[in-house]
Formats: C-alpha cells, sequence, structure tokens
C-alpha cells in the first residue's frame, strides 16, 4: 500500500507555504489505482517550505524501522495484479462468501476478469467475473464500487471480512490495508515503477467528514453521496487541510506518527472501522487555495499524497444493499464490454495524464 506517514520533524516546525499569485483556485487531482508503467516523479526545483527533515524512508515514516509497518495480518487483503507483467494495479478484500472480494470501480472498468490475478501472497486466485456498481461515473469516479466473483471460493485460511453498516463514520479512526507506493508525508510518494515494492503495509487516519463537503474545490467535479473524506496531517495547523479550509469545526492535527494516507495503487484497498470494511481507497487531491491565499499541501504543484491532501473513499455502509444483493444473486448489474487492452500500462498511461486533475489511488 502506498502510506505516507508523518516524517520526523527535526527542528519541530514548518514555515508557512509561499503564496501563490493566480486568481482561481488551482487544483492537482489523481486517482490513485492501475499502476503498472508510469514515469518518475521529480521534486520541485524552488520549495515552498523550509525544514530540516529525517531521510527520505519508504511508505511509512517513522522514526523508526518502516519496515516495521509491514503486516502479514490481513490476510483476506489482496493485491490485484496483471496476467501479463505481474505490476501493481489495486487491491480487494474477501467478502464474508469467500468467493467474492469488494473493490474499486475504476479498478475493473473496462478489464475482463483474466486480465488479474487475485494474490493473496502465498495463495494466487483467478477472477470468473465482475460486478461494477450501475450507476458508475469513471469519469468523476462516482458510485466507485465493484465486487470481483473468484472462480472459487477462497481457502479457508484467508480471513472473511464483513461490511460495515453504520453511518457514524465520521470521526472515526480506521486502518489502511494495501500495497501501493511508498513515500513520506513531507516529500510525497513516488511514481516510479521502484517505488512499488508490493508489500502490504498497515497505517490509521480518521474520518474527517463525507466526501460532499469538498464538492466545489475540483471545478467541474461533483463529490457525490456515498463518499467519505480524510486528509493527511502532520501535526501542524498550516497543514491541517480541513481545519483551514473550512474552519475549527473540522480542525484537527491528527494522529502524530500514527498517520497515514493513501497513495497511488491503493485503490480498492480496504479501510476497516472495528474490524469491518467501512471505506473502500478510490482517489485523492492537493491544492493551493490561491483565491484565498491559502496552501495546506506541503507540496502545493503536484498530486503525491503528501501532507495537506484530501483523500476521498467510497463509503461502504451506503452501498450495503446493494452488496448484499450481488451477494445473493439478486442483482441485475450489466458488466461494460471492455475495450481491447494490450496490458495495464495503457491504462495506467491514461489515469497519469490526468494527474494534474486528481489522484486516482
Amino acid at each position: 500500500m502506498g502510506l505516507n506517514e508523518r516524517q520526523n520533524i527535526t527542528d519541530g516546525r514548518m514555515l508557512p507555504a509561499r503564496h501563490a499569485n493566480a486568481a482561481k483556485v488551482r487544483l492537482l487531482v489523481v486517482f490513485l489505482g492501475l499502476v503498472a508503467s508510469i514515469a518518475s516523479g521529480s521534486q520541485v526545483g524552488a520549495t515552498t517550505f523550509h525544514s530540516q527533515t529525517s531521510l527520505v524512508q519508504r511508505r511509512i515514516a517513522t522514526v523508526d524501522n518502516p519496515n516495521d509497518y509491514i503486516t502479514s495480518g490481513f490476510n483476506g487483503v489482496a493485491r490485484l495484479a496483471g496476467q501479463e507483467s505481474n505490476r501493481h494495479s489495486c487491491a480487494g478484500s474477501l467478502l464474508k462468501t469467500g468467493l467474492h472480494l469488494l473493490t474499486a470501480g475504476h479498478c475493473v472498468f473496462e478489464f475482463k476478469p483474466q486480465d488479474f490475478v487475485l494474490d493473496f501472497g502465498e495463495i494466487q486466485l483467478s477472477a470468473a467475473q465482475f460486478f461494477i456498481h450501475p450507476e458508475y461515473e469513471h469519469s468523476i469516479a462516482a458510485n466507485d464500487i465493484a465486487i470481483i466473483e473468484l472462480t472459487t471460493k477462497a481457502p479457508q485460511q484467508l480471513t472473511r471480512y464483513e461490511i460495515y453498516r453504520d453511518n457514524n463514520e465520521i470521526g472515526k479512526v480506521f486502518n489502511l490495508v494495501g500495497y501501493g507506493a511508498f513515500g513520506t508525508g513531507d516529500r510525497g510518494a513516488g511514481l516510479s515503477p521502484a517505488d512499488f515494492d508490493y508489500q502490504k503495509r498497515l497505517g490509521q487516519n480518521t474520518y474527517d467528514a463525507s466526501g460532499e463537503l469538498l464538492n466545489g474545490l475540483i471545478p467541474d467535479f461533483p463529490i457525490l453521496p456515498g463518499t467519505l473524506a480524510y486528509d493527511f496531517d502532520n501535526g501542524l495547523p498550516e497543514n491541517d487541510a480541513f481545519g483551514i479550509v473550512f474552519g475549527s469545526q473540522y480542525a484537527n492535527l491528527g494522529l502524530g506518527l500514527e498517520e497515514v494516507n493513501s497513495a497511488l495503487g491503493d485503490s480498492g484497498s480496504p479501510n476497516f472501522i472495528d474490524g469491518l470494511i467501512a471505506g473502500i481507497t478510490s482517489y485523492g487531491f492537493g491544492a493551493n487555495y490561491s483565491d484565498r491565499l491559502l496552501s495546506t499541501d506541503l507540496t502545493p504543484t503536484r498530486t503525491d499524497s503528501s501532507f495537506g491532501e484530501f483523500s476521498v473513499d467510497t463509503r461502504v455502509s451506503f452501498y450495503a444493499r446493494w452488496i448484499d444483493s450481488v451477494l445473493q444473486n439478486n442483482n441485475s448489474v450489466s458488466i461494460p464490454e471492455p475495450r481491447p487492452l494490450t496490458g495495464l500500462a495503457i491504462v495506467s498511461a491514461g489515469f497519469l495524464l490526468k494527474r494534474n486533475k486528481y489522484r486516482h489511488d
């Protein structure tokens, strides 16, 4: 998973970002999934922050060994690996039937079941068919949820998960499990193939609000009901995205060294509340709110899962009835015929072209 945790800030402070001169909001948004072959991301030449930090560490940046955050738990969370290249793409979590995985709609949109291997580590399984939500809208990641049906039931040693059904997720701490790009909160996640080691890592964050609260921040990009949102905090008020943009009601300096963020390759990853799947990683965005002379994103010229960025999940409780209908085979979900593809690299490149808009996990 592409988890970025708070980097050790040795001088104990960061200076505010340089104010931009543009007259309108500049937003960088990227979907965070289907990473197969991507160009290397470079650091901004003239940084807008000045601080001393520890050396770059992988994915979860802590003062301790980041490999301590590799987990052997959550063995029911699989990596969606491409059949051709085995490059990282997305993730999915095994549901109570043992025959279905929950994931993001954009992870399987325009793909065929035979394009993937469901990699649980020592166990690899195959997909038989996809069920994409009938109101899924690819261009705005609306209703970004899908179910993968396996060709055979998963072995009993793989954990099955129930879904979260209450609508009280806001304010609750969740566990994010995934295989995405590694990086640090102060420098962001890397974008080259070398930034993926396919290790499963675990970290925490807190749901701050319903995703609809973010409407208006991304021009011509409505955020519909059925989403949950959180930001990536570093314990400093100037990088508290919700607190700065929406006021003291939403101010929260985060979980300190426990806080992580999703990154490229984490799409479809589950976020657990009390061991139940409450969110599905979908997308995120960074912003330079230049019309208000505000900037919360530590790297405001690019979206890279750094401190001060927003992330948006599919809200599983909102789709509980649809999930139940699929598992009970009482559905009429149609799957669009996929266009011919030569592998994950093609679709990944397509998402990268959208990096100036939003990041798809």
